[in-house]
């Protein structure tokens, strides 16, 4: 997932920058804010908060510009249960925005591209249903019934 910044020093102070996808069937956002001078950049999972659910993850937050870039690798879990949820990861100073512009001064690009690699290890919860029926009611239909694990298809 990318989130592109034209011009860090044109972010206003407060307004959140944002990009949502789906992958495998959950929602996704990465979240870029300049507060008081300084970014921060997070990773959200919205999946609903309704049931018990994880997700494993291996994320790679790169920040780059025209000139230099980093990047952090972390092993996180995004869950929701009874007792525990937890469904962004990422940091709230993670650099100074005035450090951010002085960084691109004299550069003819001066977008800074914020990046999140998910790996997704596991998922658990977050299946959907069945969207047709291969009971009996569909008999007439099918010329051959496949069993699986005592699930037929």
């Amino acid at each position: 997932m990318k989130l592109v910044v034209d011009s860090i020093s044109s972010m206003e102070d407060g307004r959140e920058y944002s990009v949502t996808e789906e992958h495998f069937g959950v929602p996704w956002k990465i979240k870029v804010l300049n507060l008081d001078g300084s970014l921060s950049f997070f990773l959200y999972c919205l999946q609903p908060k309704n049931g018990t659910w994880s997700i494993e993850t291996i994320l790679e937050f790169k920040v780059s510009t025209g000139i230099d870039s980093f990047s952090s690798k972390h092993k996180r879990r995004y869950q929701n249960s009874d007792r525990d949820s937890q469904i962004e990861w990422g940091w709230s100073n993670l650099v100074s925005a005035q450090r951010m512009v002085d960084h691109s001064e004299g550069r003819n690009n001066s977008e800074t591209i914020f990046e999140i690699k998910v790996e997704i290890k596991s998922m658990t919860g977050c299946g959907k249903e069945n969207l047709r029926n291969f009971d009996e009611s569909v008999k007439e239909c099918s010329d051959v019934v496949l069993v699986v694990k005592d699930r037929e298809f």
